[in-house]
């Protein structure tokens, strides 16, 4: 057991090495929007009920926002390992506590809940949310993402991809099947179910050989992409320009799209502050909130002169002057 522990170690570290970049980062490093922490987390029996006020409604009301870490995604992987399965002194002595599913609590505290295959309780009044997730839906979905991780490096290569970790995907607790939403796709979409029911009938066929292949993987990175509604986000604050991302104010949004660059091997898709069109940064991602600007605006100065607008706004500042609009 000790030797085989060691083995699937090295084997994990070789697949992860496909998705590093030159300096011994990951890919996938994205700018991101910044969403609301739950009001509360309750835990009981593998259950999670949480509790929150919904995303835009901001009137009169003090909020703690979450802004990603870079490691967000790996920390979240860690959580497929169902560490009450693992017999310990402890777990003896106090056999009703799950650490697992006190590890996805302690998590949801933090960053808030996936939103996909829940039950809403009814409980909550406007502006307030309430729902129910399942930690055996956390562990797989965690599960998932790292088993694509090792199908992906796999796929680069030309091959395609261990086959245990198809069945990985395969395995999906039937909760998932009790609490699929019925969504009818607009005439546009490639599916015609919604993406909850989507993701059931993949995960069904990806068992069967002649399903593991590219188009198959394709199919289910896009279906995530659809659960965690990725999709082109734009902002305009109080003061400044208008700024698009590309998430939404979730977790899930996060986790997908941190996923799909990293599987891409692409480090950021960026929108530049100036001239607002799309580019790829190519040594390395900026900080959240921090302005980017792509190689075109970079070549005609742009930057010196925010720089120089910023600078001479401090300076009016300490004299007491207004600041220019």
């Amino acid at each position: 057991m000790y030797f085989l522990s060691i083995q699937m170690k090295y084997t994990d570290e070789a697949a992860m090495s496909e998705f590093l970049q030159e300096n011994g980062e990951f890919f996938g490093r994205t700018l991101s929007a910044d969403w609301l922490a739950p009001e509360s987390v309750e835990l009981s029996h593998g259950i999670l009920k949480i509790r929150g006020i919904r995303q835009y409604w901001s009137r009169g009301r003090s909020r703690r926002s979450i802004r990603p870490p870079l490691g967000l995604l790996d920390s979240f992987m860690a959580l497929a390992d169902d560490s009450s399965k693992t017999l310990t002194l402890r777990s003896l002595l106090r056999p009703r506590i799950n650490r697992s599913d006190e590890r996805i609590c302690q998590f949801a505290t933090r960053y808030g809940g996936l939103q996909i295959f829940i039950k809403p309780t009814g409980h909550a009044k406007w502006p307030h949310a309430e729902h129910i997730e399942y930690c055996d839906v956390w562990r797989y979905v965690a599960r998932v993402m790292r088993a694509m991780l090792r199908i992906a490096a796999g796929l680069h290569q030309g091959r395609s991809g261990p086959k245990e970790e198809w069945y990985v995907i395969s395995q999906f607790p039937q909760v998932m099947r009790q609490t699929a939403q019925q969504s009818t796709p607009g005439l546009l979409h490639p599916f015609p179910e919604g993406d909850e029911q989507n993701w059931l009938a993949l995960a069904h066929f990806v068992a069967k050989d002649s399903q593991q292949n590219k188009a198959m993987f394709g199919h289910l990175v896009n279906t995530l992409l659809g659960l965690g509604c990725v999709r082109p986000w734009m902002t305009w604050p109080a003061e400044g320009r208008p700024e698009i991302t590309y998430s939404s104010r979730s977790l899930l949004s996060q986790l997908a799209l941190q996923l799909c660059l990293r599987l891409a091997k692409i480090d950021a898709f960026l929108v530049c502050t100036h001239c607002q069109k799309p580019y790829s940064r190519v040594v390395r991602a900026p900080k959240a909130g921090q302005r980017n600007f792509c190689p075109d605006c970079r070549k005609l100065r742009v930057p010196k002169a925010y720089a120089l607008k910023d600078f001479q706004q401090r300076q009016r500042q300490a004299k007491g002057r207004p600041l220019s609009p």
